[in-house]
C-alpha cells in the first residue's frame, strides 16, 4: 500500500510572525476554504495547532474537528522549542495537552516542532507525557532549520512509546513536500521529477492555511515576501494538482493517527 498524509500547520500567519491579537487571513479567511477542499475529496488530514490560538479561535479549530480531522499540538506559540530547557518545554506541553482537552474536548496525540526545531531532549519530553507520534523532522538539509542526511523515509521508532513520521522530500532531488516549495518549483516540474525519480511509498505533505493567501505583508522584508508569494495564485490549484495526482498513482490517504496505529 502507498499512503499520502496532508498535514496543516496552522499557526498566526506568515509562520507566527503576525500577533494573534490582530486579524490573521490564514485562519479567518483560508482555513475554511481548505476545509472545504478537502471535504469535496473525501480526505481526513491532521492538523498541528499551536494552543495560543485558543480561546481566540476555538469556533474555527472546533469546526476542523467536526470536519473529522485530526488535532495535533504545534507547541504553545511558534516559537523554537530546541532553545528551551526540557523541564520548561515539559511544562509546555502538559499545559497545551489540557487546554485541548478543557477547550476542544481532544486528547492530542502528535506534536510537531516549530519550524521542524527539534531535539534529543523534546523528544524524551514528548515520551514522558504520553504523545504517540512526532513528525518535525524532514530529510535534507535547510540552513537553519534542519538537517538530516541520513533520515529514514518511512515512520520509525524514536522510543517504545514514540513513533517518528518524518515529513517527506523528493527522491534524488531533495525538495521537501511542503505545499509552498512543491509551488515554488512548479507542479509540472514536480511531477517531471516524481515521474523519473518516483516518490516514496509513504508521503508526509504539509502546509500553512497562510499559504493561500495573496495579501502581502511589507514587515516580512523582501525575500520572505518572495518566498510566501511567488506564484501565489496558483497555490490552490497545485493543490488540487497534486491530490488528483496521488489519488491517480493510487495512495490512499490516511491521517498521522491512523497511519501510526498501522
Amino acid at each position: 500500500m502507498k499512503y499520502a498524509l496532508l498535514t496543516v500547520d496552522v499557526e498566526t500567519d506568515w509562520g507566527g510572525r503576525s500577533l494573534i491579537s490582530g486579524k490573521n487571513k490564514g485562519i479567518e479567511e483560508e482555513l475554511p476554504r481548505l476545509l472545504d477542499i478537502l471535504g469535496e475529496y473525501g480526505i481526513k488530514a491532521t492538523f498541528f495547532i499551536t494552543a495560543n490560538l485558543l480561546p481566540k479561535y476555538k469556533k474555527e479549530i472546533l469546526k476542523i474537528k467536526a470536519n473529522g480531522h485530526e488535532l495535533a499540538c504545534h507547541g504553545l506559540e511558534h516559537e523554537d522549542v530546541s532553545l528551551l530547557p526540557k523541564h520548561k518545554f515539559e511544562l509546555q506541553l502538559d499545559y497545551c495537552k489540557k487546554l485541548f482537552k478543557k477547550e476542544i474536548g481532544v486528547n492530542i496525540e502528535g506534536f510537531r516542532a516549530p519550524q521542524f526545531k527539534i531535539n534529543k531532549n523534546n523528544l524524551e519530553a514528548l515520551s514522558n507525557l504520553g504523545f504517540k507520534y512526532d513528525s518535525s523532522l524532514v530529510k535534507g538539509i535547510l540552513p537553519g532549520r534542519y538537517f538530516n542526511i541520513f533520515l529514514k523515509n518511512k515512520p520509525f521508532k524514536i522510543s517504545r512509546n514514540l513513533t517518528e513520521i518524518p515529513v517527506s522530500s523528493t527522491k534524488i532531488i531533495k525538495i521537501p513536500l511542503g505545499l509552498l516549495w512543491i509551488n515554488n518549483v512548479g507542479f509540472s516540474f514536480f511531477r517531471f521529477i516524481s515521474g523519473l525519480f518516483g516518490l516514496h511509498d509513504t508521503l508526509v505533505i504539509y502546509m500553512h492555511p497562510f499559504d493561500f493567501s495573496i495579501k502581502k505583508e511589507n514587515k516580512l522584508g523582501f525575500l520572505l515576501n518572495k518566498w510566501y508569494h511567488f506564484r501565489q495564485k496558483n497555490v490552490y490549484a497545485t493543490l488540487n494538482s497534486l491530490i488528483k495526482y496521488l489519488k491517480e498513482n493510487h495512495y490512499v490517504f490516511l491521517n498521522m493517527k491512523d497511519l501510526e496505529r498501522l
